[in-house]
């Protein structure tokens, strides 16, 4: 699914689309072009059913990230530092403001430099996610990892990204996604070696007992 309704319509719109519609040369502007060819070129019943896609996937895909965001904000942030102590009904209000502050921060970001939406896809978004990859797949699959080089790495991370986005030389010429997530891997080993090891308790319950539940 979707290799023909996500790549094979973003490389014909690369590609064809230029040719069909010369001139269009503005980053923002060709975030459209696939969707104004479909609707002057076509059928106008068939740019219905296109738009109706494009708004289930933009909807779907920004729900489950506000929601994965105000989680991460309610609980880990505010419950894992600031009020250990909270409710479940502070967590579930907290959770929603959350949610209100990203989409006006999100807004806020998109109003302030307008670009085309691959770019932010490509440039911040996947290299932003990337940046808990080194976590989680050493949480899941490395005994040693250890909270404090999971934190460290994914903040270093976060924090490299932003800069290099400001500042671009950072990143010495490669994608952002490349250099950010060196730097991440390599400060989650290395700060998990120079912290204590997990207690054996730990390791059981989130190895141990895992392997036992899959092999059962």
């Amino acid at each position: 699914g979707g290799l023909f309704f996500y790549t094979m319509p973003f490389i014909w719109g690369s590609l064809i689309a230029p040719v069909v519609m010369p001139g269009v040369v503005g980053k923002a502007a060709a975030d459209n072009i696939v969707q104004t060819i479909i609707t002057t070129h076509l059928p106008r019943w068939f740019s219905v059913y296109v738009l109706m896609g494009v708004i289930a996937a933009a909807i779907s895909t920004a729900a489950v990230q506000l929601m994965t965001s105000s989680v991460i904000v309610a609980r880990d942030l505010i419950q894992g530092f600031i009020k250990p102590d909270a409710t479940d009904k502070q967590i579930i209000g907290w959770a929603r403001l959350s949610v209100i502050g990203i989409v006006i921060l999100s807004l806020g970001v998109s109003l302030w430099n307008p670009t085309a939406m691959a770019l932010y896809l490509t440039d911040v978004t996947i290299p932003g996610f990337a940046q808990w990859g080194p976590a989680l797949v050493g949480g899941i699959l490395w005994k040693r990892g250890t909270k404090q080089g999971a934190i460290v790495s994914t903040l270093v991370g976060v924090v490299y990204l932003i800069a290099g986005l400001i500042y671009r030389p950072l990143f010495a010429g490669f994608h952002p996604v490349m250099p950010t997530i060196i730097v991440n891997m390599v400060l989650y080993i290395v700060i998990s070696f120079l912290t204590k090891r997990p207690s054996e308790e730990i390791q059981s319950r989130f190895f141990d007992e895992v392997d036992e539940f899959l092999e059962a």
